[in-house]
């Protein structure tokens, strides 16, 4: 058998093996996207460092859901639409959401390096100090009763 051949044999063997694999998995709606990238974002904390962001992941979700509903229903001719756009910001929100925990989880790590390095001051706490505290203003002493009366200032207001 030539060298040839022996290469077209190996390439229908795999070519045969290939189609007969077990199928790939279908691809995610983007619904399931959506729920899968806000479960993500809560599983690492998310909503510790950016709530707002989460809430508006979470909210679209539950859009996203609705109007998939109704897509379902045929309740809504725009249904599909409004579920795909609900489900990619639920999407964006939640990723923009991890974005923000992890930007806020890398400054307080380089915060507390620079603190162990010396290179920002350590916050001492407040030590009571015995001094006497500040005394109120006092208020000011009434006229005496047989002071004239001073006008009041106008104010623009009614008569």
């Amino acid at each position: 058998m030539s060298t040839e051949s022996r290469v077209l044999v190996v390439a229908g063997v795999v070519l045969l093996s290939a189609c007969a694999s077990r199928p790939s998995k279908p691809p995610l709606t983007p619904l399931q996207e959506a729920t899968l990238a806000v479960a993500r974002a809560d599983e690492t904390r998310v909503g510790d460092f950016a709530y707002e962001d989460m809430r508006n992941a979470r909210e679209r979700l539950v859009e996203a859901r609705d109007a998939s509903i109704k897509a379902q229903q045929g309740k809504d001719s725009l249904a599909t639409l409004n579920a795909r756009q609900f489900a990619d910001e639920a999407i964006a929100d939640a990723e923009l959401a991890t974005a923000k925990a992890q930007l806020a989880r890398v400054r307080a790590a380089s915060f507390a390096l620079q603190q162990q390095l010396g290179l920002v001051p350590v916050p001492q706490p407040e030590v009571f100090s015995p001094e006497e505290p500040e005394s109120p203003p006092m208020p000011q002493p009434a006229p005496p009763a047989d002071a004239p009366l001073q006008p009041l200032p106008d104010t623009g207001g009614p008569a």
